[in-house]
């Protein structure tokens, strides 16, 4: 893993623990679930994809 998507990956946990107030064990976990369910993905370049999902509401 390179250092830029390191970095994006740490500064997405710190988002987690931040605003979701859960610990680092477990925004490294919900970060792994993101991104095994395809719906973010960091690049090389440490870029962010997120993939929008629509709905009615």
């Amino acid at each position: 893993m390179l250092k830029d998507e390191q970095d994006s990956r740490q500064m997405m946990m710190a988002f987690l623990v931040a605003d979701m107030q859960v610990d680092i064990a477990q925004a490294s976990e919900i970060v792994a679930d993101l991104e095994e369910a395809k719906l973010i993905q960091i690049n090389s370049n440490g870029n962010v994809i997120i993939k929008e999902l629509e709905g009615d509401s």
